[in-house]
């Protein structure tokens, strides 16, 4: 394995899911599965906004387009440090997101899997995030802190 490799969270055994009696195949985070995150969410974003064209004047639609760009321009997209990467893996549609392309699911599977299963998917998803990226470890610990209990 490379150094970039290393780095880019290419290492480690993957881990392994079962549902429905189908063994789903989870490595940790790859620069691949981190491309593909970031373009669907921006895929998504255009999506919205073409959505929104009919129901705006066409100054606000174009300035909407304007910070679209910039946002993306900017590396809010970006899956490391993104804003809008950081927030979306803090909803649920993100998490489901994100553990569709680890595990290699489809749609149906991953919402068949959340129905049944959502507490061990997001689990699954924080540990491959953590092993994949001490900042992620780091930052994961300080939100785990922060949201302790302090009387338990």
């Amino acid at each position: 394995m490379s150094t970039l490799g290393n780095i880019l969270g290419q290492q480690g055994r993957p881990h392994t899911f079962e549902h429905g009696g189908k063994v789903f195949r989870c490595s940790l985070l790859t620069q691949a599965i981190k491309e593909a995150f970031e373009k669907e969410l921006f895929d998504r974003a255009v999506k919205l906004l073409l959505s929104w064209k009919p129901h705006l004047e066409r100054e606000d639609f174009v300035a909407k387009l304007d910070r679209l760009n910039g946002e993306y321009l900017a590396g809010d997209y970006d899956f490391v440090g993104g804003k809008v990467v950081e927030a979306a893996l803090q909803t649920p549609r993100g998490v489901l997101m994100l553990a569709r392309l680890l595990l290699g699911a489809s749609e149906d599977e991953i919402f068949s899997i959340a129905l049944e299963r959502i507490d061990e998917l997001q689990a699954l998803v924080r540990l491959v995030l953590a092993q994949s990226s001490p900042a992620f470890a780091r930052q994961m610990e300080q939100e785990d802190a922060e949201g302790a209990d302090p009387n338990a």
